[in-house]
């Protein structure tokens, strides 16, 4: 895909520029910049806050009877269900 190969500010300028020729519109158009900064800010809320830690969340009070259908609990068993790492 190409936001992988550019930098988000080259995305977007590109993006922008697509955006508005489709519209008939030119890189010179006063819209320009505010669709610019619209995908750079869709573009941060895309990206990780940061490291999430799974071992701190709590999972103890979880069922798995609540994720996995009854016909699968009742077939393989309640406990390899909640020991299935997937």
């Amino acid at each position: 895909m190409l936001c992988y190969l550019l930098q988000p500010e080259q995305y977007a300028d590109w993006l922008a520029a697509f955006r508005l020729a489709s519209r008939r519109r030119t890189m010179a158009d006063v819209s320009y910049s505010s669709e610019v900064q619209s995908i750079l800010d869709l573009l941060r809320l895309r990206q990780p806050a940061g490291h999430l830690d799974l071992d701190k969340l709590p999972f103890a009070d979880l069922d798995p009877d609540n994720f996995a259908a009854a016909s699968c609990v009742r077939k393989v068993g309640r406990r390899q269900v909640a020991k299935a790492k997937y």
